[in-house]
């Protein structure tokens, strides 16, 4: 089945030229692509996540977001040593 564009809107940040667009396909799936300003043309697509069926999969979901922003970030050279050194 070939998904086809039923409606697409252009949306931009405000803070400088930098639009985007935003399509919905016949199948309920929402993508979105950005302007590369570096290459004059539009990424590819990318799928929006879907939206959670009920609240209580939603709250689960805002736990899981929030328990991993809240995981600390390795700097450069941890990764490197966890990469490269096994550590």
């Amino acid at each position: 089945m070939t998904r086809k564009i039923v409606q697409v809107s252009a949306v931009s940040s405000g803070g400088g030229y930098h639009p985007a667009v935003v399509a919905l396909a016949d199948d309920g799936s929402v993508w979105a692509s950005s302007f590369d300003p570096d290459v004059m043309q539009f990424n590819q697509w990318e799928p929006l996540p879907v939206l959670a069926a009920t609240d209580e999969e939603q709250m689960r979901l805002v736990e899981h977001q929030k328990s991993k922003a809240a995981e600390p970030a390795l700097g450069f050279w941890k990764r490197f040593s966890v990469r490269f050194m096994g550590r």
